[in-house]
């Protein structure tokens, strides 16, 4: 009794971190990839928000694809069925990313703060459409993925899911960004060598969050993961502020700390119970 009840425990421990590792790096990932996407087309002016979503997901797939090839990874041959079944949370996916792109095209990156956006000067009445138009997308995605992962997640094992999405999503995105792919090239080829470093970053780091995005839903819970994606705006706000010069105006700040105030409740409520304690009958029992 006493060797199993070990065991249940280490096997807890073992979960206990791998949620927290999950949440880790995709945070890291999530806040590195808006970061780097606003760097590459604010800063560098690669304004092809169509053309950079298909280099990284076409530079994700090869990515996978090489890594299966050595046999680092594993994940199971095209499937028509599985694709079927993932088509919907692709397009869920594609609606993301390009609202995602448009928002961060207008608006700046310190609008972490929903509450601050009134007062931000560089706050628009089209970043705001985006920006809640990218919401609705995110929060579709989200559910769809936690149910769609339960039903297919066996069959396509881990590494499964950056494969068909990001295969997937590559004939909803080339089409948009045909005209435009060729002068994204250029502009690529005449850019300082410090703007092709944040362009491979972003592609490595879009590759990594693919799969970090899908280990975490795995892992946790929709709400959990909507409430990390919605925490990682406050770092994201302030490392806005000193990378690119956007400061929040008073009320900015104050939607900062009432996120944060959120996020701290969130955890707060979502502690685990405290175990009760163990009377001498229950004590004779695990010795037993």
């Amino acid at each position: 009794m006493a060797a199993h009840g070990n065991k249940l425990s280490h096997h807890n421990v073992a979960e206990d971190l791998e949620v927290g590792l999950s949440l880790i790096i995709y945070s890291g990932c999530s806040i590195s990839m808006i970061l780097l996407n606003k760097l590459v087309i604010d800063t560098y002016h690669l304004n092809y928000p169509m053309g950079l979503l298909v280099l990284q997901n076409g530079c994700a797939l090869l990515l996978v694809a090489v890594l299966k090839k050595l046999g680092l990874v594993h994940y199971p041959d095209f499937d028509r069925k599985v694709a079927m079944k993932w088509l919907p949370l692709t397009v869920l996916f594609v609606g993301m990313l390009w609202t995602s792109m448009k928002s961060l095209k207008i608006m700046s990156v310190a609008l972490g703060s929903y509450m601050g956006s009134v007062g931000d000067r560089w706050v628009t009445s089209w970043g705001l459409f985006w920006t809640f138009t990218n919401i609705f997308f995110t929060v579709s995605y989200v559910l769809y993925m936690k149910r769609l992962l339960g039903d297919v997640s066996k069959e396509i094992g881990r590494y499964g899911p950056v494969f068909y999405n990001n295969l997937l999503s590559l004939p909803f995105l080339a089409p948009s960004s045909i005209a435009t792919f060729p002068d994204l090239l250029g502009d690529i080829y005449e850019s300082p060598y410090s703007a092709k470093m944040c362009l491979l970053l972003m592609i490595l780091v879009g590759s990594v969050m693919t799969f970090a995005s899908f280990w975490c839903m795995k892992m946790t819970s929709p709400t959990t993961y909507s409430v990390t994606g919605a925490l990682n705006k406050i770092p994201l706000a302030v490392m806005g502020i000193f990378i690119f010069g956007h400061n929040p105006t008073g009320l900015g700040w104050a939607g900062i700390g009432i996120a944060l105030s959120g996020g701290v409740v969130y955890t707060w409520l979502n502690r685990p119970p405290k175990p009760p304690k163990e009377t001498a009958v229950d004590q004779e029992r695990r010795v037993v």
